[in-house]
């Protein structure tokens, strides 16, 4: 289990913390009364009621905006909102799982929780995030609206997208087995693509690659572990 007290403005003027939140000790995770302090004058900007102990909180350095991300979730995936806008005490927007991702499967799940996106970044008037579907969005923090989304470069040709099980055969050449389809399309599976790893790979090993004719252009470190290729066959 995963939690934090408090989140703090990139300026540093501002605090979103759990109220009667003393450092070092532990917190009492019932309590959902968070308050805004401003740390230049020692008062409280406003307060509001919520479950952020288990979130993570972005405060603009306004401070009156501020977004919630559950990147660490215990929910249903199916069901999960993961993503709310503030503004003070006022939520002003709110995106399920299933309003971010093309499918909902497309995380990574351990027994306890899951994760779907990268590091997301606030910057200015912005909140930045990309899914693990290498979708990136832009939306406007003050209405939690979406500005622009775009994918990454790489997927503009359309290349097989996915998560398998890796096979060596013989100097570049190796047998991708298919175990959840992000994107693209599956010819054959499995399927022989040239691959040049910057380090040894052990047979069976489990890995994302994005895969362009044959041949390996990318990869990533996100484990697409719930195998759903086979099953939606």
């Amino acid at each position: 289990m995963r939690y934090t007290m408090s989140f703090t403005s990139e300026n540093d003027r501002y605090t979103f913390r759990l109220r009667g939140y003393e450092e070092n000790s532990f917190p009492d995770l019932n309590n959902e009364e968070w308050e805004m302090l401003d740390n230049e004058t020692g008062r409280i900007q406003f307060s509001v009621e919520g479950s952020f102990v288990f979130l993570t909180v972005y405060v603009a350095d306004d401070g009156k905006h501020f977004v919630a991300v559950d990147d660490f979730s215990m929910e249903d995936y199916k069901t999960a909102d993961v993503l709310w806008f503030y503004d003070k005490d006022k939520l002003v927007k709110t995106y399920s799982l299933k309003d971010l991702l093309n499918d909902v499967t497309n995380i990574s799940q351990s027994v306890s929780h899951f994760d779907w996106c990268f590091s997301p970044s606030l910057e200015d008037k912005n909140f930045y995030l990309k899914t693990y579907e290498l979708k990136n969005i832009c939306f406007d923090i003050r209405t939690g609206k979406v500005k622009k989304s775009f994918y990454d470069e790489i997927l503009h040709s359309r290349p097989l997208y996915a998560y398998g099980i890796l096979n060596h055969i013989k100097d570049d050449l190796y047998s991708f087995e298919v175990k959840h389809l992000v994107s693209g399309k599956v010819e054959q599976n499995p399927t022989q693509i040239t691959y040049k790893p910057t380090k040894k790979i052990r047979d069976g090993k489990y890995i994302t690659l994005i895969i362009k004719d044959g041949a390996v252009i990318g990869t990533n470190d996100v484990l697409f572990n719930l195998c759903n290729y086979q099953n939606a066959r």
